[in-house]
């Protein structure tokens, strides 16, 4: 969280403790909006033997700008486990349980 000197062209990535049901690692689990260029649209995959879920967006990050993501708690690990966002010990699959970081783009190429 709070990452500076992003390049422009990263995909986000969230390296998870256990295996992501492949099933939930849709688009409407990762919202990523940019400061300066709005809502982004992109593609999730899983990948690094089913630990690691990487937003690729369609169009790079504009310079300068703090990007915020959440990763809905729709996403389950494969026993079915969901996100505990707030850390209270219970994924209870709602809002709260939503994980929310940002990061800022570099300014150089």
């Amino acid at each position: 969280n709070a990452t500076t000197d992003v390049s422009p062209g990263a995909a986000v990535r969230f390296l998870m403790s256990e295996p992501i049901d492949a099933t939930t690692a849709t688009s409407g689990v990762v919202s990523v909006t940019g400061s300066l260029s709005g809502a982004k649209s992109g593609t999730v995959t899983v990948e690094g033997g089913g630990r690691l879920l990487v937003f690729r967006p369609a169009t790079p990050f504009a310079a300068g700008e703090t990007v915020s993501v959440t990763l809905q708690p729709a996403l389950r690990s494969s026993g079915g486990v969901t996100l505990d966002g707030n850390a209270d010990g219970s994924g209870s699959g709602t809002a709260v349980d939503a994980v929310n970081v940002s990061f800022t783009v570099s300014t150089s190429n």
